[in-house]
């Protein structure tokens, strides 16, 4: 079975729908990246406090 060749046209398609996916996902990692630091935060806090509660 044989594929016939992609036409400009559809390589041209291909080719920016790849680059609008690797841009989306480049913006969603940067959107996630406060999130980060926010959790560590709050879990550092839980943390202190449940120590602070056990060394009482």
């Amino acid at each position: 079975m044989t594929r016939r060749p992609l036409s400009p046209d559809e390589i041209a398609t291909l080719t920016k729908t790849a680059i609008d996916l690797h841009a989306r996902s480049i913006a969603h990692v940067q959107e996630r990246r406060w999130l980060i630091p926010l959790l560590w935060s709050l879990l550092g806090t839980i943390v202190g406090i449940v120590l602070q509660s056990a060394l009482r």
